[in-house]
């Protein structure tokens, strides 16, 4: 009975269960069925989005993406998500502006903050690279990203040298 529902919220929490499932299709099928619900409701953007990383179509993820911050620029989640998508076309500099936006608007942006340090580091922006993983070690959980803290640690060290 779920999926026949026309309820928004329910739409959403069922493409999201399947998204998380690894069902990409029927993630898609059914976030698509919300948005003639709100086809402009920027979180629906952001799970498609997010959908379309996960199928390693960066580029359409990109570009939903960008129309949920259109929609609404306060959403971290869309801005760290837009990162990874812009990191994956090759956009590097779009990807660190992006991921340091998400840390700003929510400081538990860890994934935000670590991959704003690996990706600075790896261009040769030492300084922004240091304070993103300064950060990122100072607030990150440890049972969560116990391992990408002790990379970060490692990594702030030889910055630092």
């Amino acid at each position: 009975p779920v999926t026949d529902s026309d309820d928004l919220a329910t739409q959403k929490t069922l493409g999201l269960a399947y998204s998380e499932a690894g069902r990409y299709r029927e993630a898609i099928a059914t976030f698509e069925k919300a948005r003639r619900v709100d086809p402009g409701d920027p979180k629906l953007l952001e799970n498609l989005g997010i959908v379309k990383l996960r199928m390693e179509r960066p580029a359409e993820a990109r570009d939903l993406l960008r129309q949920a911050i259109a929609a609404n620029a306060n959403l971290p989640v869309s801005w760290n998500s837009l990162g990874v998508a812009l990191y994956q076309t090759r956009d590097v500099a779009g990807a660190l502006d992006a991921w340091e936006h998400a840390a700003k608007l929510d400081p538990r942006q860890f994934d935000a903050l670590y991959n704003l340090g690996l990706v600075a580091a790896e261009a040769g922006q030492n300084e922004r690279a240091k304070s993103a993983l300064r950060r990122f070690i100072a607030t990150a959980p440890i049972p969560r990203f116990g391992p990408d803290l002790d990379k970060a640690r490692r990594l702030l060290e030889r910055l630092e040298r």
